[in-house]
């Protein structure tokens, strides 16, 4: 949506922000009048969760505008589509409440913001029936997930964000899986977006601040796993001056749930905190990880000054800045590097494991 200029879109979306409670329940009243059955099978929740979904609708409709993508508007209307079929409710459903928004958001727009609409709109209601074909998405079965949760994110939805993830979890996701494919993942979009200039950091803190809650909400639903045996122990942590902590939060849980005693100490952590930590809990493993280059030499000093009192000690290297620079982890005399939550369980369980202790590389 190149012709509608940045600016333009930028009214738009605010004006959409500014307009939805009151568009949310007008459309749920126009809604529930032409479909009175919904209240006699739902009661009361009937108007609540309409009003919250119409809500949400905007909220996505308001973030596609703003990037000016009706794509992404169109992957929302498919994945709420799917929503929709596993609860045994009909897209057409879906397609006459969007129907319902664009009439209401037609008084409270200009004739150019009506336009931008009915385009998201038209491409929308379309989507809405691509579940029954969707084409094939060979990366991951929760690839559409991870799609809408990215725009979620973006947005600044938490609320939006936690429902799409425990939607993910009723209709049979794993916890870890959403760890992997749609954490991970979307993080590193959310990475990418800022290193090329297209969001700020106040949008990138935020994506992660919501991930970080949302990992917050769900990890207790993890399965307990029994203690590995022997019993293996790790420290997660990031050096001083290390402030990016969820990479090393995911990292903590993963290897919780694969049967680890963790400790995790969080990033910006003082040196001599960690070597004491190190020494008194007298770990098989301590994963490191930095996000700036510029925190290398920090890690080089942790390093060192483990290895002269815990020869044992293996040493797991993982972050942006070590994704960066290949072999920089054999340099600094890491025992493994990990580029990814999958590979640093792999790498942890073998270098561990190993009968003779050698550096390897996920």
């Amino acid at each position: 949506m190149t012709d509608f200029p940045r600016y333009d879109r930028t009214a738009l979306g605010d004006r959409l922000q500014q307009v939805k409670p009151q568009v949310a329940e007008q459309v749920t009243q126009v809604f529930l009048e032409k479909h009175p059955d919904w209240v006699l099978k739902y009661g009361e929740r009937a108007r609540k969760f309409g009003i919250e979904d119409a809500q949400f609708h905007i909220d996505f409709l308001r973030g596609a505008v703003e990037a000016g993508s009706v794509q992404a508007f169109e992957e929302y209307c498919e994945w709420a589509a799917g929503l929709l079929k596993s609860r045994a409710i009909g897209s057409r459903f879906l397609v006459e409440n969007l129907t319902q928004i664009e009439t209401a958001l037609g008084s409270e727009l200009s004739p150019d913001q009506q336009t931008v609409v009915a385009r998201m709109m038209e491409g929308g209601r379309a989507a809405c029936d691509r579940e029954k074909t969707r084409r094939a998405q060979p990366d991951s079965p929760l690839a559409l997930t991870r799609t809408v949760y990215l725009q979620s994110i973006l947005i600044g939805a938490r609320a939006g964000s936690v429902r799409i993830v425990e939607e993910a979890l009723q209709n049979g996701a794993g916890i870890f899986d959403l760890y992997v494919q749609v954490f991970q993942e979307s993080l590193y979009e959310v990475g990418r977006l800022w290193e090329a200039g297209k969001i700020s950091v106040s949008v990138e803190h935020r994506a992660t601040a919501i991930t970080q809650f949302v990992m917050a909400r769900i990890y207790s639903r993890a399965l307990p796993v029994p203690p590995s045996t022997p019993l293996r122990q790790a420290i997660v942590t990031g050096v001083v001056g290390e402030f990016h902590q969820i990479g090393a939060n995911m990292v903590a849980d993963v290897l919780e749930n694969a049967g680890w005693n963790v400790e995790f100490l969080g990033t910006d952590a003082p040196h001599d905190g960690v070597v004491e930590a190190v020494l008194a809990q007298n770990s098989d493993l301590l994963c490191i990880s930095a996000t700036m280059l510029f925190n290398v030499p920090n890690v080089v000093r942790l390093i060192r000054d483990l290895r002269a009192r815990s020869p044992r000690l293996q040493v797991l290297i993982g972050g942006a800045a070590f994704r960066a620079s290949p072999g920089l982890w054999v340099e600094i005399g890491a025992n493994g590097f990990a580029a990814d939550l999958t590979t640093a369980i792999d790498v942890a369980d073998r270098l561990v494991s190993a009968v003779s202790p050698r550096a390897l590389s996920g």
